[in-house]
């Protein structure tokens, strides 16, 4: 399109040129500005420089510093220090310490970087030793939870004030002196232990399989036949959940159970007070392959364990 003639009127001619004039203004000021910087950058820049050159080779300097040091390590004196030595007619021989001290440290930076041989070696930190307790409750714990994901149930979180329960319930048990000077003490406590573990079963506070082993634990150390029947009971709940070593307290509460109305029992878990001898037992219901699956001792492991209880 040919270019044609462009009309305006006086008025907004003068706010072009205005424009036009202003526009020049600002990319005058910018270029001085920009000028400027770029001065006062270069300005700071040298300056710093000039101060490092000056340290460098300033009397403190490290030009002077490491020329001190060169000349210490080949054994020489400086031209002042001599001076003051020939003065008061002193040996001009120099001890060279310094490069003994160097040349060793030398060789062992080399022994450690270079040398095949390593004369260092890094070695793992020795397993701690655990209480027998502790791990037969993490085998437990993975065992339970193993089998949780097999039969494909949700992890349930312990009930933590029934795990505190366990615990106080197994702590004076701990040492059959102490037990039996405090048995009257002992037995009034688990009466308060049991009636609360009631109070968190009939309250659904117990979800988790670890709980109810736990609280069969608690009741089997009842004083009548319906505790242990109740602790049979919820050891058979746990086995349900799939706490695989609630099998011993399962077993452990019906031998207790039928001892306590006068039968015999027929795992062979319940021993007398003594620990030397075993109650009652009918020994040919149940055979030891049974008792090895429910994780119960034969009745030759059971027969060592009274031998050695009689034998301290």
């Amino acid at each position: 399109m040919p270019a044609g003639l462009r009309i305006v009127s006086p008025t907004q001619l003068i706010q072009d040129e205005q424009q036009a004039a202003a526009t020049a203004v600002a990319a005058e000021d910018a270029a001085n500005q920009n000028s400027r910087l770029t001065t006062s950058l270069a300005g700071f820049v040298d300056g710093e420089f000039s101060r490092m050159v000056r340290h460098r080779d300033g009397a403190n300097g490290w030009s002077e510093r490491l020329v001190d040091a060169l000349r210490v390590f080949n054994g020489q004196y400086d031209l002042q220090k001599l001076q003051e030595i020939k003065k008061f007619g002193g040996s001009e021989v120099y001890a060279r310490l310094i490069a003994t001290k160097c040349r060793g440290a030398t060789s062992l930076l080399r022994d450690i970087y270079v040398n095949v041989d390593k004369p260092w070696a890094l070695e793992p930190t020795p397993d701690p030793k655990l209480p027998d307790d502790v791990i037969a409750d993490v085998a437990n714990l993975v065992q339970v939870e193993a089998e949780t994901m097999t039969l494909g149930r949700a992890y349930v979180e312990p009930n933590p004030e029934m795990a505190e329960i366990y615990k106080a319930d197994q702590a004076p048990r701990q040492s059959l002196k102490s037990f039996t000077a405090n048995a009257k003490q002992i037995d009034k406590d688990d009466a308060a232990r049991r009636e609360r573990v009631r109070a968190l079963v009939d309250t659904g506070k117990l979800r988790a399989a670890e709980d109810f082993r736990l609280a069969a634990m608690v009741f089997q150390h009842g004083n009548e036949p319906r505790d242990y029947l109740f602790a049979h009971t919820l050891a058979l709940i746990a086995l349900e959940k799939g706490d695989r070593s609630a099998s011993w307290i399962a077993a452990a509460s019906l031998d207790r159970y039928l001892h306590s109305i006068d039968r015999q029992q027929i795992f062979g878990l319940q021993f007398q007070p003594d620990g030397a001898s075993r109650a009652p037992l009918d020994g040919e219901l149940v055979s030891d392959a049974l008792r090895k699956q429910l994780g119960v001792p034969t009745l030759a492991e059971q027969q060592a364990q009274m031998q050695q209880v009689a034998g301290k």
